[in-house]
């Protein structure tokens, strides 16, 4: 992110938050003054980012909300929190940093594992925050490594 790029008042979500790409990229938007909202799965990992991108400089401010992409409706419940929180300013970046290589395994929702986390559910939740991206002329980034192809 260039040096001149200022995020204040920006809101950022960013999924596959508290894996190593997402929570540097969460840590990122953090530093320039972003909020974040971390869309991971609950827990001790989820908890341990959160400490530390509240310590980071840069004005920012980050919150982990609960998301399993593996579940629509986790999708849906994620989707309507961000929003709220976005309220009437609206969304600014989406981020989608989460993925996965497990194959093989159907998830609750009848689809192959890898298709609704790589995919599926990304495409959900674009579809779910439109509104929301729309009110605050926002963006979604799809970043994926190797385990996303």
């Amino acid at each position: 992110i260039p040096a001149a790029v200022a995020l204040s008042g920006k809101t950022a979500v960013v999924t596959g938050g508290c894996g190593e790409l997402g929570a540097e990229l969460a840590l990122l938007l953090v530093r320039y003054g972003a909020g974040v909202l971390l869309g991971c799965r609950p827990g001790p990992v989820a908890d341990q980012v959160a400490g530390q991108l509240a310590v980071a400089e840069g004005g920012g401010w980050a919150e982990v909300l609960p998301l399993e992409l593996d579940s629509f409706t986790s999708v849906r419940r994620f989707a309507a929190a961000a929003a709220a929180e976005a309220g009437d300013n609206g969304l600014n970046i989406i981020v989608h940093s989460a993925a996965t290589k497990e194959g093989c395994k159907l998830t609750m929702d009848g689809h192959e594992l890898s298709t609704q986390v790589n995919y599926l559910s990304p495409y959900l939740l674009n579809r779910l925050l439109q509104p929301s991206l729309q009110r605050g002329f926002g963006r979604a980034v799809h970043v994926l490594c190797d385990a996303g192809l």
